[in-house]
Protein backbone atom coordinates (compact mmCIF):
# COMPACT_ATOMS: atom_id res chain seq x y z
CA UNK A 1 0.00 0.00 0.00
CA UNK A 2 1.39 4.03 -1.02
CA UNK A 3 2.32 5.75 2.14
CA UNK A 4 0.73 9.14 2.90
CA UNK A 5 2.99 11.96 1.95
CA UNK A 6 3.65 14.81 4.03
CA UNK A 7 1.46 17.67 4.70
CA UNK A 8 2.35 20.80 4.13
CA UNK A 9 1.97 24.04 6.06
CA UNK A 10 0.61 26.30 3.57
CA UNK A 11 -0.95 29.86 3.39
CA UNK A 12 -4.47 29.99 1.51
CA UNK A 13 -2.93 32.42 -1.04
CA UNK A 14 0.15 30.08 -1.04
CA UNK A 15 -2.63 27.29 -2.82
CA UNK A 16 -4.82 29.43 -5.02
CA UNK A 17 -1.85 31.80 -6.04
CA UNK A 18 0.14 28.74 -7.52
CA UNK A 19 0.47 27.27 -10.43
CA UNK A 20 -1.57 23.73 -10.61
CA UNK A 21 -0.21 21.00 -12.99
CA UNK A 22 -0.54 16.89 -13.28
CA UNK A 23 3.40 16.11 -12.58
CA UNK A 24 3.10 13.05 -10.62
CA UNK A 25 -0.07 13.59 -9.55
CA UNK A 26 -2.04 16.81 -8.70
CA UNK A 27 -0.04 19.36 -7.04
CA UNK A 28 0.59 22.80 -6.84
CA UNK A 29 4.09 24.85 -7.25
CA UNK A 30 3.37 28.42 -5.06
CA UNK A 31 4.52 31.33 -5.83
CA UNK A 32 7.38 30.32 -3.34
CA UNK A 33 8.61 27.69 -5.40
CA UNK A 34 7.23 25.39 -2.38
CA UNK A 35 5.49 22.14 -3.90
CA UNK A 36 2.14 21.33 -2.58
CA UNK A 37 0.01 18.27 -3.14
CA UNK A 38 -0.83 17.64 0.36
CA UNK A 39 -1.39 20.75 2.91
CA UNK A 40 -2.71 21.84 6.42
CA UNK A 41 -4.66 25.14 6.33
CA UNK A 42 -5.98 27.04 9.02
CA UNK A 43 -8.91 29.39 8.70
CA UNK A 44 -12.48 30.72 9.49
CA UNK A 45 -15.86 29.24 8.40
CA UNK A 46 -17.10 31.86 6.11
CA UNK A 47 -19.73 29.79 4.08
CA UNK A 48 -20.90 26.53 4.05
CA UNK A 49 -23.11 24.27 2.26
CA UNK A 50 -23.52 20.86 3.34
CA UNK A 51 -26.22 19.00 1.02
CA UNK A 52 -28.17 15.85 0.92
CA UNK A 53 -26.86 14.68 -2.61
CA UNK A 54 -23.86 13.77 -0.69
CA UNK A 55 -21.82 16.91 -1.51
CA UNK A 56 -20.71 19.23 0.81
CA UNK A 57 -18.62 22.03 0.74
CA UNK A 58 -16.67 25.05 3.09
CA UNK A 59 -15.07 28.27 2.51
CA UNK A 60 -11.80 29.05 4.69
CA UNK A 61 -10.68 32.95 4.93
CA UNK A 62 -7.10 32.88 6.32
CA UNK A 63 -6.68 36.54 5.61
CA UNK A 64 -4.07 35.81 2.54
CA UNK A 65 -7.16 34.34 0.29
CA UNK A 66 -9.97 31.78 0.45
CA UNK A 67 -10.24 28.05 -0.68
CA UNK A 68 -13.34 26.02 -0.52
CA UNK A 69 -13.14 22.59 1.01
CA UNK A 70 -15.05 20.16 -1.56
CA UNK A 71 -16.11 16.69 -0.28
CA UNK A 72 -18.39 14.06 -2.20
CA UNK A 73 -20.16 10.54 -1.25
CA UNK A 74 -18.82 8.94 2.19
CA UNK A 75 -16.26 11.96 2.69
CA UNK A 76 -18.72 14.56 2.44
CA UNK A 77 -19.77 13.64 6.17
CA UNK A 78 -16.50 14.94 7.31
CA UNK A 79 -18.13 18.56 6.83
CA UNK A 80 -20.91 18.21 8.28
CA UNK A 81 -19.80 19.28 12.25
CA UNK A 82 -18.38 22.26 10.87
CA UNK A 83 -19.89 25.41 11.95
CA UNK A 84 -20.26 28.40 9.96
CA UNK A 85 -17.67 31.29 11.53
CA UNK A 86 -15.60 29.01 13.43
CA UNK A 87 -11.90 28.37 13.17
CA UNK A 88 -10.70 25.15 11.79
CA UNK A 89 -7.70 23.17 10.60
CA UNK A 90 -8.17 21.22 7.48
CA UNK A 91 -5.36 18.63 5.96
CA UNK A 92 -6.15 17.39 2.17
CA UNK A 93 -5.41 16.93 -1.17
CA UNK A 94 -5.14 19.88 -3.69
CA UNK A 95 -7.43 19.76 -6.65
CA UNK A 96 -8.40 21.62 -9.74
CA UNK A 97 -11.40 21.89 -11.99
CA UNK A 98 -12.42 24.63 -13.90
CA UNK A 99 -9.63 26.58 -13.10
CA UNK A 100 -10.58 26.63 -9.55
CA UNK A 101 -8.09 25.17 -7.06
CA UNK A 102 -9.37 23.74 -3.91
CA UNK A 103 -9.00 20.81 -1.59
CA UNK A 104 -10.83 17.48 -0.78
CA UNK A 105 -10.45 17.21 3.05
CA UNK A 106 -9.28 14.22 4.84
CA UNK A 107 -9.00 15.60 8.44
CA UNK A 108 -11.09 18.90 9.54
CA UNK A 109 -11.32 20.00 12.86
CA UNK A 110 -12.25 22.73 14.87
CA UNK A 111 -9.77 24.99 16.73
CA UNK A 112 -10.43 26.92 20.04
CA UNK A 113 -7.50 28.92 20.68
CA UNK A 114 -7.47 32.10 18.54
CA UNK A 115 -3.95 32.15 18.54
CA UNK A 116 -3.42 29.17 16.38
CA UNK A 117 -3.65 30.76 13.05
CA UNK A 118 -1.15 33.31 13.74
CA UNK A 119 1.36 30.51 14.96
CA UNK A 120 0.00 28.22 12.02
CA UNK A 121 0.77 31.02 9.86
CA UNK A 122 4.07 31.11 11.45
CA UNK A 123 5.04 28.00 10.62
CA UNK A 124 3.68 28.63 7.38
CA UNK A 125 6.53 31.32 7.20
CA UNK A 126 9.00 28.70 8.16
CA UNK A 127 7.93 25.91 5.92
CA UNK A 128 9.05 28.74 2.72
CA UNK A 129 12.75 29.60 4.14
CA UNK A 130 13.48 25.79 4.55
CA UNK A 131 11.95 24.21 2.17
CA UNK A 132 13.19 26.39 -1.31
CA UNK A 133 10.71 24.23 -3.83
CA UNK A 134 11.55 20.91 -1.79
CA UNK A 135 9.09 18.27 -2.69
CA UNK A 136 8.62 17.93 1.64
CA UNK A 137 8.90 20.64 4.17
CA UNK A 138 10.48 17.94 6.52
CA UNK A 139 13.73 17.09 4.36
CA UNK A 140 14.42 20.75 4.79
CA UNK A 141 13.96 20.94 8.32
CA UNK A 142 16.00 17.60 9.01
CA UNK A 143 19.07 19.49 7.76
CA UNK A 144 18.40 23.03 9.68
CA UNK A 145 20.84 23.07 12.40
CA UNK A 146 18.37 24.10 15.04
CA UNK A 147 18.17 21.82 18.42
CA UNK A 148 15.30 19.83 18.74
CA UNK A 149 13.02 19.89 21.99
CA UNK A 150 12.86 17.60 24.55
CA UNK A 151 11.27 14.37 24.27
CA UNK A 152 10.34 15.05 27.87
CA UNK A 153 8.33 17.99 27.02
CA UNK A 154 5.68 15.28 25.37
CA UNK A 155 5.85 12.82 28.09
CA UNK A 156 2.17 11.33 29.18
CA UNK A 157 0.35 13.14 25.80
CA UNK A 158 -0.52 10.97 22.90
CA UNK A 159 3.00 12.63 21.37
CA UNK A 160 5.01 11.24 23.82
CA UNK A 161 3.10 7.44 23.67
CA UNK A 162 3.62 7.97 19.54
CA UNK A 163 7.49 8.55 20.16
CA UNK A 164 7.83 5.69 22.61
CA UNK A 165 6.07 3.45 20.26
CA UNK A 166 8.56 4.94 16.96
CA UNK A 167 11.54 4.34 20.00
CA UNK A 168 10.89 0.82 20.54
CA UNK A 169 9.63 -0.72 17.09
CA UNK A 170 11.40 1.52 14.52
CA UNK A 171 14.13 -0.27 12.86
CA UNK A 172 16.62 1.24 10.23
CA UNK A 173 14.28 1.74 7.72
CA UNK A 174 11.77 3.51 10.32
CA UNK A 175 8.51 2.23 10.88
CA UNK A 176 5.27 3.08 8.87
CA UNK A 177 2.29 5.86 9.32
CA UNK A 178 0.19 2.41 8.55
CA UNK A 179 0.99 1.00 11.39
CA UNK A 180 1.70 3.95 13.98
CA UNK A 181 -2.03 4.47 13.22
CA UNK A 182 -3.19 0.93 13.43
CA UNK A 183 -1.45 0.36 16.80
CA UNK A 184 -3.35 3.87 18.10
CA UNK A 185 -6.51 3.53 16.74
CA UNK A 186 -6.97 0.13 18.37
CA UNK A 187 -6.37 2.02 21.81
CA UNK A 188 -8.87 4.23 21.30
CA UNK A 189 -7.27 7.41 19.47
CA UNK A 190 -8.67 9.16 16.68
CA UNK A 191 -7.37 8.64 13.16
CA UNK A 192 -7.32 12.32 12.71
CA UNK A 193 -5.54 13.13 16.22
CA UNK A 194 -3.13 10.55 15.57
CA UNK A 195 -2.33 12.35 12.08
CA UNK A 196 -2.04 15.49 13.55
CA UNK A 197 0.33 14.69 16.31
CA UNK A 198 2.71 12.72 13.94
CA UNK A 199 2.29 16.50 12.01
CA UNK A 200 3.37 18.24 15.43
CA UNK A 201 6.27 15.96 16.33
CA UNK A 202 7.99 16.21 13.05
CA UNK A 203 7.47 20.15 13.53
CA UNK A 204 9.29 19.95 17.03
CA UNK A 205 11.74 18.04 15.65
CA UNK A 206 10.90 15.59 17.45
CA UNK A 207 10.28 12.53 14.81
CA UNK A 208 12.10 12.80 11.29
CA UNK A 209 9.92 11.04 8.12
CA UNK A 210 13.58 9.58 6.47
CA UNK A 211 11.65 7.90 3.55
CA UNK A 212 7.76 8.91 2.08
CA UNK A 213 5.54 7.73 5.53
CA UNK A 214 8.52 6.01 7.66
CA UNK A 215 9.51 7.76 10.31
CA UNK A 216 12.67 7.64 13.25
CA UNK A 217 13.16 9.52 16.19
CA UNK A 218 15.35 12.50 14.81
Amino acid sequence: MKERMTAIRASMADVVNGTYDDDGGPRVVSPKGVELRRVLLVGHVIDQYIGKDNYSVVTLDDGTATVRIKAWGSEASLLEPVRLGSLVIVMGKVREYNEEIYLTPEIIREVSDPNYMTLHLMERHRTVLLSGGSATMMQSVSASPSKPKPVSSETGSLGGKILEYVKSNADASGISNQDIVHFFEARGFEKSEIHLQLIELQEKELLTEIAVGKYILT
